[in-house]
């Protein structure tokens, strides 16, 4: 994560922690651009013809083989977890 995102993110979790409630300027200009972003990372975490996250690789230096990650990966099961506070 940049910097600049994990500011970003530190920045609204102070203002909800505070009990202030988000502006509505605010509200309209981040929350399509966090929407934006979570669409984005689950358009390249996608699943490929075999079921498998095309993105998400692991790499076996033993042969240097590259495995790519069953879908849902990782990355889609936080993103989900996080939306359905699981």
């Amino acid at each position: 994560m940049t910097d600049t995102v994990k500011a970003w993110i530190e920045e609204r979790r102070a203002i909800q922690a505070s009990g202030v409630p988000f502006s509505d300027r605010d509200s309209r200009a981040n929350f399509p651009r966090a929407l934006t972003a979570i669409e984005a990372v689950l358009g390249v975490h996608r699943p490929d013809q075999n079921g498998e996250c095309g993105e998400c690789t692991v790499i076996h230096h033993g042969n240097w083989h590259v495995y790519h990650l069953e879908y849902p990966c990782p990355t889609v099961r936080v993103i989900e977890g996080a939306i359905n506070h699981d």
